[in-house]
């Protein structure tokens, strides 16, 4: 290979002739052509490097003659440098860009306590007591039970004990609404005491790991049992856990004010290893200070849901519990989930409020048990 070829073409802006250069010169003038003779001194300096950019404007050169050649600007050259001069009739100036503000949500307002006012977290921190007040240090975590759209539910320890632990999920944009949920959840149930209703232990308030903890049933929920294990319960048994669900329910009504727990359903009584049931789940637990309840949130699990709740004119009261009890007493007794068939809540709502249809008892249901859901149906229909 010859030396030339790797080195490659002469550099813009050298004045050396390469040897194909030469050669072609050299014919030429054997052709009696006549080449000038460029003097070193008469030769221009080298092009000095410009910061510029590429295409750029030039100052005119003189040329050999004597004449002044001009050298233009690319178009893109020329479009950016009348921008910069704010020349162009398309350019404007443009605003700086300015930091979109977060979006703010609206903390809920100072409630009254016997403090003064103050903000849920703060009226919560205040009412616990001090074994109340649950270290986020102190929970050991064993298993998952569950998971809900509000938060997780966990087997758990706590100062040696094992424990159900519920930990919300935290979103600092909705903390005090996160922490109000809780308060109300807390105090629901926090002074009820019945042995048909899981115990509150304490809860933890510190961010982000909101957590409450109650008592263990180391049995599982009767949905469980029912409906992914298809356990069939004897009829006296199954009696038997009936009279408890209605003890349970009969204390919380007996309350002053009555209580309304709003939410049951067989995912929320729970057992222990004997089958002996308990009512967990006071997350929309509402106190029935006048004749009724408002309507601001219906809540629960349609399925579960009384008539009255699917129509704006009628009044909520302590029945809705009734109802849904009504529904768990079937399941206990071999029977399906309340409207089992039904798959959208339209076709729910005109089921219960257009064909006033109340839930299915099966024909193998008999004798007393039969009689009382029975009984149930009747009053059910002319509440609607």
């Amino acid at each position: 290979m010859r030396q030339d070829s790797l080195q490659g073409p002469p550099a813009r802006g050298s004045f050396g002739a390469s040897p194909g250069e030469v050669s072609r010169q050299n014919s030429l003038a054997a052709q009696g052509m006549q080449f000038p003779h460029v003097k070193p001194e008469e030769r221009s300096p080298p092009r000095k490097h410009s910061s510029k950019m590429p295409g750029s404007p030039q100052m005119p050169l003189p040329s050999s003659s004597g004449e002044t050649g001009v050298r233009f600007a690319s178009p893109v050259r020329r479009a950016w440098q009348a921008c910069k001069r704010g020349q162009s009739e398309n350019w404007r100036a443009r605003k700086p860009l300015m930091a979109k503000a977060p979006i703010k949500v609206e903390a809920p307002a100072p409630v009254p306590t016997k403090f003064g006012f103050s903000t849920p977290r703060e009226a919560l921190e205040r009412d616990l007591t001090d074994p109340e007040k649950v270290q986020y240090s102190e929970l050991t975590f064993v298993e998952r039970l569950g998971k809900g759209e509000f938060g997780e539910v966990f087997r758990g320890l706590y100062l040696n004990k094992e424990v159900a632990i519920k930990q919300l999920f935290f979103d600092e944009n909705m903390t005090e609404l996160v922490v109000q949920d809780l308060a109300r959840e807390i105090d629901s149930f926090r002074h009820l005491s019945h042995k048909r209703l899981v115990r509150f232990m304490g809860a933890c308030l510190e961010l982000p790991n909101l957590c409450l903890v109650t008592e263990y049933m180391p049995g599982g929920s009767l949905h469980h049992l029912l409906h992914v294990r298809r356990q069939k319960l004897p009829s006296s048994h199954a009696m038997n856990m009936c009279i408890q669900i209605a003890d349970g329910v009969s204390y919380l009504h007996s309350q002053n004010p009555t209580i309304v727990h709003r939410d049951l359903k067989s995912l929320n009584v729970v057992l222990d290893l004997s089958l002996n049931i308990k009512i967990c789940d006071f997350g929309l637990t509402e106190s029935m200070d006048r004749t009724h309840i408002t309507k601001k949130n219906n809540g629960g699990s349609p399925r579960y849901m009384a008539p009255e709740l699917f129509d704006s004119q009628t009044k909520i009261t302590e029945k809705i519990d009734v109802w849904a009890m009504g529904c768990i007493f079937v399941e206990i007794n071999g029977g399906p989930l309340p409207y089992e068939s039904i798959t959208t809540l339209a076709d729910l709502t005109k089921e219960m409020l257009i064909a006033r249809r109340t839930p299915d008892i099966p024909d193998f249901i008999l004798g007393m048990m039969r009689d009382i859901c029975s009984r149930l149906e009747i009053r059910l229909i002319r509440r609607i």
